[in-house]
């Protein structure tokens, strides 16, 4: 990757300028090595890795393969937060759709470095329904929601992932063999099925939301396996997230053209937010 010109500042910084500094550069670059970052800001390549160490361990950074990029707590630093802003908004109206149709919880969620973000949700109606933590940070290879995203992404990644030790927050063990197989097989079928991997007891079934082949988001519906476990109700909810999918994945292209030309989409009517249930 071509080094981006940060201001260099140099051995004259203080230590809280040269951490700042330093998670600027990894939030413009997107991804950059502690070899690159040293050259920028003409500090030894030792003090860069000791503010990595502090960043990384407050999840202001993450590190993968040798590449630093921004975490889930800096996505609010950078134009990601308004992306992803906008995004939660144009999917609000599909969410709402989805829960109230399918009587259980209906997610947005993306991908943030190696991690993803539950980015909002509509939970079901029922009292025992499944939820999620809104900026809850999950693995990209345990959960439908997850998965999907992870199956759609660079090969770099895929190997980055493949390569480590997995397992589920639930505590399942996932064999690296398996997960490939379920990868290739979420590529060909366009959806994605899991069970019990981040909530016990509970079935997710998820799709991406493409835009010209990349994979944007993914849209979930998530409730208790005893309800939702059987070919009826996944047949009817790969149905309905696949049309959301494709019905969001128009706004967000109408959405990025609106942009373009100076303007800013609107949020959904009041009253659809309204129906979001706490």
């Amino acid at each position: 990757m071509t080094d981006e010109p940060v201001p260099a500042w140099g051995r004259s910084m203080s230590s809280l300028e040269r951490g700042l500094a330093i998670l600027i550069a990894i939030a413009d670059q997107g991804e950059v090595s502690a070899a690159s970052l040293a050259r920028q800001l003409d500090v030894p390549r030792s003090t860069v890795y000791r503010h990595l160490k502090v960043l990384c361990g407050h999840q202001l950074v993450e590190e993968d393969g040798g590449l630093y990029t921004p975490g889930w707590r800096a996505i609010g630093m950078s134009g990601r937060n308004l992306t992803n802003t906008i995004l939660s908004s144009l999917a609000l109206d599909e969410l709402v759709d989805l829960s109230a149709a399918l009587e259980e919880t209906a997610v947005i969620t993306v991908r943030t470095g190696t991690h993803a973000v539950c980015l909002r949700q509509v939970r079901g109606p029922r009292p025992d329904h499944v939820s999620f933590r809104i900026n809850e940070l999950l693995p990209l290879h345990a959960g439908a929601g997850q998965r999907i995203l992870l199956a759609h992404a660079s090969a770099p990644l895929l190997r980055s992932i493949l390569s480590r030790k997995l397992g589920t927050p639930t505590g399942l063990q996932v064999d690296p063999e398996f997960l490939r197989a379920e990868l290739r097989a979420a590529r060909q079928q366009g959806y994605q099925i899991s069970r019990g991997e981040l909530r016990r007891g509970a079935l997710a079934i998820a799709v991406p939301v493409l835009i010209k082949g990349e994979a944007i988001c993914s849209l979930t519906a998530a409730g208790k396996q005893s309800r939702c476990d059987h070919p009826e109700w996944i047949e009817r909810a790969v149905r309905l997230l696949r049309a959301s999918a494709e019905r969001l994945s128009d706004r967000i292209t109408a959405a990025d053209e609106h942009m373009d030309s100076g303007d800013v989409p609107s949020a959904p009517p009041s009253d659809r937010r309204q129906e979001e249930r706490p």
